[in-house]
């Protein structure tokens, strides 16, 4: 019983800490989720600069072409840290399933160990109270018995004393 309920308080932990890295992975995702729609943004308005400014200006055009490749590449690494951080959140929902489910799994047996400790007392309370009652009725049988024997040594003792004076009556006659 109590080793199941260290358990369970153990898994409950774990579940508990499980849980708080899901929560700060979908923050993550969050916080990535933002910065990748700045970086699309930003390649947006590169690329619209670029085409702006493609008609006379080369070397502007230049500097705009590189920053729309760098906001590519930042937006690239963006979506590969989003999908490492959901591949992460996935695993630890699966953790946190499975933490939940074996903590469900140690409760019921706790409670089905409960559940038999109290049939065990019930079936002991039973047991003692049919003892009590035999060694009520084996007292009360005794006492009988006790006073059966004390009736009989006191008829005995009549029956004796009877026979005493029959002997003396028989004597003096």
């Amino acid at each position: 019983g109590q080793a199941a309920v260290e358990g369970q308080s153990a898994m409950q932990e774990r579940s508990n800490a499980l849980a708080a890295q899901v929560a700060a992975l979908e923050s993550s995702m969050r916080e990535l989720t933002g910065k990748l729609t700045e970086a699309e943004r930003g390649r947006s308005e590169a690329e619209a600069k670029l085409a702006e400014e493609a008609s006379g200006k080369q070397a502007n055009a230049s500097a705009a072409a590189s920053a729309a490749a760098a906001a590519a590449a930042e937006l690239t690494r963006l979506e590969g840290a989003l999908a490492e951080s959901q591949g992460e959140a996935a695993t630890l929902r699966e953790q946190l399933t499975e933490a939940v489910d074996e903590s469900q799994r140690r409760l019921r047996e706790a409670s089905s160990a409960l559940d038999e400790a109290r049939e065990r007392e019930a079936t002991a309370c039973s047991s003692s109270e049919r003892l009590s009652e035999s060694e009520r009725a084996a007292r009360a049988e005794a006492e009988a018995m006790q006073k059966k024997i004390e009736q009989t040594a006191a008829d005995a003792e009549r029956m004796r004393l009877q026979l005493t004076e029959a002997d003396r009556l028989r004597t003096q006659a």
